[in-house]
């Protein structure tokens, strides 16, 4: 495992929450968010269910990456800026 996936861990599990629980955005988009997916999903038979979960799953995934390259090119930024 290298240094940036060791890091990019650390701030995932130990730093991300705090500050999205100062966000209020976040909180609300997370009320939303479940609220839609049950409205949608009590509309949906069985297998359309099982369907949407995969794409969420799928979401999920992609959604991942994107954050993690975010971190590395924060990270990056980061690193630039000091070198000022």
């Amino acid at each position: 495992m290298d240094i940036l996936q060791i890091l990019y861990d650390y701030a995932f599990e130990h730093r991300m929450a705090r500050y999205l629980e100062e966000s209020e955005a976040y909180h609300q988009g997370v009320v939303q968010t479940q609220q839609g997916q049950q409205n949608l999903m009590i509309q949906l038979n069985a297998e359309e269910v099982r369907r949407l979960r995969e794409c969420l799953e799928d979401m999920e995934q992609l959604h991942e990456l994107k954050l993690e390259a975010m971190f590395r090119a924060g990270l990056s930024v980061g690193q630039e800026l000091s070198r000022l």
